[in-house]
């Protein structure tokens, strides 16, 4: 995998912290980094995706008005609700 180089300026408290962490849990500053990283870019690429679900749904929903009514969900979750407490028998 090729890497390149990135420069963070960070205040010296929030320095302090980074290598005092990084020595109590025996890695490297740039390890910290990175991996703080990669959990807000995963984290973040993860509520992205879930607010262009949500824009697709309401626009399906603006152009069709289809939705399912509170009683027809309600039953549905008491059939599954039903169904789990079946299988938890079963065991």
């Amino acid at each position: 995998m090729k890497t390149i180089s990135v420069e963070v300026k960070l205040e010296q408290g929030l320095h302090a912290r980074l290598t005092r962490l990084g020595k109590q849990k025996d890695r490297p500053a740039g390890w910290m980094l990175r991996t703080a990283i990669l959990q807000y870019l995963e984290r973040e690429e993860g509520y992205e995706r879930e607010r262009l679900e949500d824009m697709a749904r309401w626009q399906r929903y603006q152009a069709s008005r289809e939705c399912i009514g509170q009683d027809e969900m309600k039953a549905w979750l008491e059939s599954l609700a039903q169904e789990a407490e079946g299988l938890a028998v079963r065991r």
